[in-house]
C-alpha cells in the first residue's frame, strides 16, 4: 500500500464529486481574466476575478452554484457619464 492511499487526502480525493460553479460574465466587464492556459486543469474553463469582485447568486443546487458577475461601481459610472455625454451632445 502506498503512502497517499491510505491517507484521510486520498480517501477524501476518491469521494468527492466535485463542485461546478457556472459564471454568467456581461459583456464588458471589466476584471475577469481567463487562465485556462496556465491552468492546471487543462480540461477546465478557468477565470480570474480580482480580489472584492460581487456576484449575484442565480440559482444554487447540492453540486453547483450559478452565479452572475456584478460590475464595479466605476464601470456603472463611467457607462453613466459616457451616455449622458453622449446625449447632451446630440441635445
Amino acid at each position: 500500500m502506498n503512502k497517499k492511499s491510505g491517507s484521510a487526502a486520498a480517501k477524501y480525493d476518491q469521494d468527492r464529486k466535485g463542485f461546478l460553479w457556472i459564471i454568467d460574465i456581461p459583456p464588458k466587464y471589466f476584471g475577469a481574466r481567463n487562465i485556462q492556459d496556465i491552468s492546471s486543469r487543462s480540461k477546465e474553463s478557468e477565470t480570474l476575478f480580482p480580489p472584492y469582485s460581487a456576484f449575484e447568486v442565480l440559482a444554487l443546487e447540492e453540486d453547483s452554484c450559478h452565479l452572475k458577475a456584478l460590475p464595479y461601481r466605476y464601470e456603472e459610472e463611467v457607462e453613466r457619464t459616457a451616455s449622458q455625454s453622449s446625449q447632451t451632445a446630440y441635445a
